[in-house]
This record gives C-alpha cells, sequence and structure tokens, in this order.
C-alpha cells in the first residue's frame, strides 16, 4: 500500500507525520490568529497531482 501511494504523488514521497505535526503547532499559535474556517490540505502536493 505505501509502495502504491508513493507512485502516485509528484515527489515520489510520502510526508512524514512531523511535517503535519508543524502544520498542527502553527495552526495552535498566535501567527495563525487571523486564520478561521479555512481547509489546509497537508498533503505536499498530493491533491494537485495524480499519475496516469
Amino acid at each position: 500500500m505505501k509502495n502504491a501511494l508513493t507512485a502516485q504523488h509528484m515527489r515520489e514521497k510520502l510526508i512524514q507525520p512531523k511535517q503535519v505535526a508543524s502544520v498542527v503547532t502553527f495552526l495552535f499559535s498566535e501567527g495563525a490568529s487571523a486564520i478561521n474556517g479555512q481547509t489546509i490540505p497537508v498533503d505536499d502536493g498530493f491533491l494537485s497531482f495524480k499519475s496516469k
């Protein structure tokens, strides 16, 4: 399954939990206080790219 997902990704690698945690940490910080009601995909471009 991991290989199949990796092959579908534009960078041919999967994001790491630490990368997701960094975004979550930012969203809980004061720096993100003006962000409301948004969907922020943390997928390193996966939704933007589909292999054929």
